[in-house]
């Protein structure tokens, strides 16, 4: 019998090579990942300062609008692939990674260009995902639904001193545009890079680059009427002023396949269009791993039977404004709980926001709204560098209060003959896939960085708690 086509993704993860990446394969993809970021910054220099912002209309023509942001095709296909090219040449003769490369960078570049509001640190802090889970939220968000994504493997991980530094091979398969049995999933293997860089100036950008690679050990998914895209996106971000942020974005887009030129050019600027998308998936991240916390604190407070932390407060009445709930009147002033802190809100200081949801199997999953106080989207939508210096003034406080609240509770397992072993604070997770994704560690050799990457600060979102369970609808 046939395997079922709704069946062929997410991928088992039996499946999923261990991906073993040799020194030499390490340095071509690092410099291959510098050459990409340095043009790129070449590209923005000559656009925001030797132009001043203003568009070569004799090299570029409008693609699409949306909001403040514009994309824009080369008006003589190669020019800008020509000079890459030239620059990269090295690194396609050197690692059969790369081996593509030609084929990826061939289709007309696209430009992006324009504004939206966020922070750049928040966006690329989104980028760093640590996790399936993580990862999965950001697809999700970005490109909606989907049919499988992965962590291949990790050449450089984040780290306490510089949060914000990703690099290594991930895979995503998108849905297939119409029936599966008819039209063919795409899926792209890809070396992905982000951190921060500076210009010429001194100022400091964030970047992300993704870049399609050749892994001979991924296998074949034209089985599962998959086909390989090839892909080349660099995308910079500038904190132009308060909450504002610029991006600028040079790439290529190829979805293979017998796709008339219309709907390839379709797809693939909608999918530049999405990725800026991740300023707001900040958002959405934080909000959900602000709700698995609120989650983790609450069971522990019913472990130890203690009161919630929010249980004195009054159910009708608004935490915020402190105005009374009123039901069964035109107009009434609705009070519900904040799925993400549990404090009471009305309908005037609550607003309905997306928060991740982990598929059974922990390796998909699916956003859903739920009611959010203003508090907490205020907190959500915070620099991390204002976080971060939050959270470095009260350390200290908060590890003393930590020690005093843990000896509490021992003492007190002991009087009622509890066990004094230590309490488990993870949260249990759908079944999934223990096996570690594996992670190069030259230990011998001095790493080579991108040029003029700057270190970052400690990660303030960082949690031990990294697994999720589904948060119920109780939408008020």
């Amino acid at each position: 019998m046939a395997r079922s086509r709704s069946r062929d993704f997410p991928l088992p993860r039996d499946m999923l090579p261990d991906i073993s990446v040799p020194y030499h394969d390490y340095i071509a993809c690092k410099e291959m990942s510098s050459r990409l970021l340095a043009h790129t910054v070449r590209a923005f220099e000559h656009f925001a300062y030797d132009r001043l912002g203003e568009v070569d209309t004799r090299f570029w023509k409008t693609q699409a609008l949306r909001g403040e942001l514009t994309v824009y095709k080369e008006r003589h296909a190669g020019r800008v692939s020509e000079s890459l090219g030239n620059s990269l040449h090295r690194c396609t003769s050197t690692s059969p990674l790369f081996s593509t490369t030609p084929a990826a960078i061939t289709p007309a570049t696209m430009m992006l260009t324009g504004a939206h509001h966020g922070y750049v640190e928040n966006a690329v802090s989104t980028l760093v995902t640590k996790s399936q889970e993580e990862l999965a939220l950001v697809i999700r968000y970005l490109h909606g639904s989907s049919s499988d994504c992965g962590i291949l493997h990790v050449m450089e991980p984040p780290t306490d001193d510089d949060p914000f530094h990703f690099f290594g091979f991930k895979y995503y398969v998108s849905q297939a545009v119409g029936d599966p049995r008819i039209c063919k999933r795409r899926h792209c293997v890809y070396l992905e890079d982000s951190g921060f860089t500076r210009t010429r100036t001194g100022e400091k950008l964030g970047y992300h680059i993704m870049h399609s690679v050749n892994l001979s050990q991924f296998p074949d998914l034209r089985s599962r009427n998959s086909i390989p895209a090839l892909m080349s996106t660099r995308f910079l971000y500038r904190q132009r002023e308060h909450r504002i942020v610029e991006v600028f974005m040079l790439g290529n887009i190829d979805i293979k396949g017998l796709v008339v030129k219309p709907i390839s050019l379709h797809y693939a600027v909608e999918t530049m269009f999405n990725m800026t998308r991740l300023l707001d998936c900040s958002e959405t991240k934080r909000l959900t791993q602000m709700a698995r916390e609120y989650l983790w604190r609450r069971k522990q407070e019913r472990r130890w039977e203690d009161r919630l932390a929010h249980a004195d407060n009054d159910p009708n009445k608004c935490s915020i404004c402190e105005r009374m709930g009123k039901e069964g009147s035109i107009g009434a002033l609705s009070v519900v709980e904040c799925l993400v802190c549990g404090r009471a809100a009305c309908s005037r200081c609550r607003a309905s926001k997306q928060v991740f949801v982990s598929s059974q199997d922990g390796l998909m999953g699916r956003l859903i709204m739920v009611p959010v106080c203003t508090g907490c989207i205020i907190e959500a939508n915070t620099s991390f560098f204002d976080v971060l210096r939050s959270q470095r003034r009260g350390r200290a406080r908060s590890a003393r209060v930590g020690r005093e609240t843990i000896d509490y509770r021992s003492g007190r397992t002991k009087r009622r003959g509890g066990s004094t072993r230590a309490v488990n604070v993870a949260m249990r997770s759908p079944p999934v896939d223990r096996r570690r994704r594996p992670t190069t560690q030259w230990k011998d050799d001095k790493m080579p960085s991108t040029p003029e990457t700057q270190q970052s600060s400690p990660d303030p979102y960082g949690s031990a708690r990294q697994t999720w369970i589904t948060i119920q609808r109780r939408c008020g």
